[in-house]
């Protein structure tokens, strides 16, 4: 799995090096990257007609859309990709007979652009779990429902046991 992209800052001093005459291999040594990396950067280069000096109005965005142009039109893609309604979806989903299924099908007839079901369905239920990290504040109707743990947790008799009794305590602390 490819790891994050280095900054353009240590692209520029790849091809800055480059152009000093220095190996591939001593550039991926004094930048700490890998041999690969500088060589992929390079052909990158070379199929864009880059070479150091770059202009000087050359920002990082522009560099980055001239070396890496299939990502910034993938993400452009993804931005004109309609989002289904979470919201709704969650609520419709709590209603007799309706499935994910349905509502994926009815959103594909309004966006045929949208989600394939796979990814549908892998984004309504890896949201809560993401989310918690990247802010479920966001979506707050998908929040885990906390239980009373002692109603919850009845012995036999139907009075709470020895367990649930330990379960509310720790519920009441905020473990």
């Amino acid at each position: 799995m490819p790891g994050a992209r280095l900054p353009m800052r240590k692209i520029r001093d790849v091809l800055r090096l480059t152009a000093a005459g220095m190996s591939s291999r001593n550039i991926a040594l004094s930048l700490s990257i890998g041999a690969t990396t500088v060589i992929d950067f390079l052909q990158r280069a070379r199929s864009a007609s880059m070479s150091w000096p770059l202009p000087e109005d050359l920002t990082d965005e522009a560099l980055e859309i001239r070396l890496f142009p299939a990502s910034t039109a993938l993400a452009e893609i993804k931005a004109r990709r309609p989002q289904p309604d979470w919201r709704t979806i969650h609520r419709e989903l709590r209603r007799k007979g309706v499935t994910l299924q349905l509502l994926w099908e009815e959103h594909r007839a309004a966006h045929p652009n949208g989600y394939g079901y796979s990814r549908y369905v892998a984004a309504r239920f890896m949201l809560p779990l993401t989310g918690v990290s990247q802010g479920l504040r966001q979506f707050p109707w998908l929040a885990p429902q906390h239980m009373n743990a002692a109603f919850r947790a009845t012995g036999p008799s139907g009075m709470p046991s020895k367990t649930a009794e330990s379960v509310a305590e720790a519920a009441a602390s905020g473990c």
